[in-house]
């Protein structure tokens, strides 16, 4: 069996890192069909769910998430992390990982500088660049080769890109998930299904999960969050990096790309 994502580098480990982690967004696709069908109560759900992340100047997440890799054999296993994570708007991000399979990593983002770390390899990567943070994950992708999964979450433009390609939503019912009641909504577009549970008292996600449909195996990717902050403590310090004495500085693999992102140095 050829176990995949048992062990990381510290490219791909920045996948996972700078949101909560699968490749792929249900925002992306291709257009929607020409028949939409959108439930009214659903999509307002959703619309106040979204409206209300990108109101936010800075929000602090933590959450576990786990997500499917099919092997050649067919069989799929799961693997996992739990995630910590601050944004300050417009160019500051901070994330934390700490996988199932060992090894914890951060990723750093000042507004300068995009550094990836590994603390218990001790190494670190830095990759200049000046910009807002949908930006920066975009570059990160584009750039660098590494897959950046939710990050229409950390968009200012959060409420048009959940809209954006939308084939169908439905309102499922009410749910419970963590002692907190929800409602659940399905959405899906030509790339898969997203499900979300949004609490009704304050209309931010409790829980997430994508399905890639047309994918071996149907892969999914889930995310449980559990702690929601919209007005964190943060300085500085908290995006800054200060490179640990014993580690030892890498190089990333960028990919060629036609021209640089406005911002780019």
């Amino acid at each position: 069996m050829d176990v995949k994502m048992t062990r990381w580098t510290l490219a791909s480990a920045a996948a996972l890192a700078l949101a909560f982690g699968a490749v792929g967004s249900i925002a992306t696709g291709h257009a929607a069909e020409a028949a939409a069908k959108v439930d009214t109560h659903a999509a307002e759900i959703v619309q106040r769910m979204a409206e209300r992340i990108a109101a936010a100047a800075r929000f602090r997440i933590s959450g576990e998430v786990a997500w499917d890799v099919v092997q050649s054999d067919g069989q799929t296993l799961e693997f996992g992390a739990t995630r910590d994570l601050v944004m300050q708007r417009p160019n500051h991000l901070r994330v934390d990982i700490d996988l199932r399979v060992g090894g914890k990593r951060r990723l750093l983002y000042d507004g300068k500088q995009i550094v990836l770390e590994d603390l218990e390899q001790k190494v670190y990567a830095i990759e200049p660049y000046t910009g807002p943070v949908d930006d920066m994950v975009e570059f990160v992708s584009d750039r660098l080769g590494i897959p950046v999964a939710l990050s229409d979450f950390l968009s200012p433009d959060l409420p048009k890109l959940l809209g954006k390609h939308l084939a169908s939503a439905t309102y499922v019912g009410e749910s419970t998930v963590d002692g907190v009641r929800c409602d659940h909504v399905a959405l899906r577009n030509k790339i898969g299904g997203m499900q979300l549970w949004v609490a009704k008292d304050d209309s931010l996600p409790r829980r997430i999960i994508i399905t890639y449909e047309h994918e071996t195996g149907r892969p999914q990717f889930r995310a449980r969050l559990t702690g929601w902050d919209l007005s964190p403590q943060v300085t500085d310090a908290t995006f800054a990096f200060d490179p640990p004495k014993d580690a030892e500085k890498i190089a990333f693999a960028p990919r060629p790309a036609a021209g640089k992102k406005e911002g780019h140095k």
